[in-house]
């Protein structure tokens, strides 16, 4: 990961993800004596064609639904087309999920988009000491 003086919000991990497979993937481990708070992913596709069977969650391995709710991809129609993903804040801010050393953020495709594509998750947060 980039490193600087000051924290900041700086790419922590870009994976592929087969968005026609039912199945989580792998985005992101937090380092030894770290912690790292996620901010927000940008998918992008390598498919042009509708997406909107496309449904995915992002969160920790073992619960995949603590960060990212239930999220579509109705936005998604043509090759290089990209979606920013994070929590939505209301009138009660939005909940943005800080993971400790070890512990492993994962994409969870629940419903897949019905034709052989992979998308591109770029996931954005910072890294503290622990």
């Amino acid at each position: 990961m980039p490193k600087s003086e000051e924290k900041c919000v700086a790419l922590l991990s870009t994976t592929a993800v087969d968005l026609n497979a039912v199945a989580a993937t792998v985005l992101y481990t937090v380092p030894p004596d770290k912690t790292a708070i996620m901010a927000f992913a940008w998918v992008r596709t390598s498919y042009t064609g509708s997406h909107a069977a496309l449904a995915f969650t992002v969160g920790l391995s073992t619960a995949l639904t603590d960060w990212i709710t239930l999220c579509n991809g109705d936005n998604l129609a043509a090759a290089g087309d990209v979606i920013i993903v994070s929590p939505v804040p209301s009138a009660t801010p939005a909940l943005l999920q800080e993971y400790t050393a070890g512990e492993i953020v994962s994409i969870d495709v629940t419903v897949a988009v019905g034709a052989a594509t992979t998308g591109t998750l770029y996931l954005f947060g910072f890294e503290d000491d622990a």
